[in-house]
């Protein structure tokens, strides 16, 4: 998962990738008087962006809805025998 943090007006950008439990940390992210956005990005859900005042002092806890992806044909082929035979 992708995640970044930019001030409102869009400067100041911070990126960074979650662990695999989807925990992350940005330290450090510069308000500016326009304040905060936080935007997260996954394949398969919908994206996720709010924008703050000022940095958020607490942990954020967010639930990303899954959205639909439609994925272009799959070919598959095989042949041979099944190990075993």
């Amino acid at each position: 998962m992708s995640l970044s943090v930019a001030s409102a007006d869009g400067g100041n950008v911070a990126t960074g990738v979650t662990d695999r439990y989807g925990a992350f940390v940005i330290p450090e992210v510069a308000a500016s008087r326009e304040g905060v956005r936080v935007a997260i990005a996954l394949a398969g859900y919908a994206p996720w962006e709010r924008a703050f005042a000022a940095p958020p002092e607490d942990p954020l806890v967010v639930l990303l809805a899954a959205v639909p992806v439609e994925l272009e044909g799959l070919e598959v082929a095989g042949g041979g025998a099944r190990p075993g035979d």
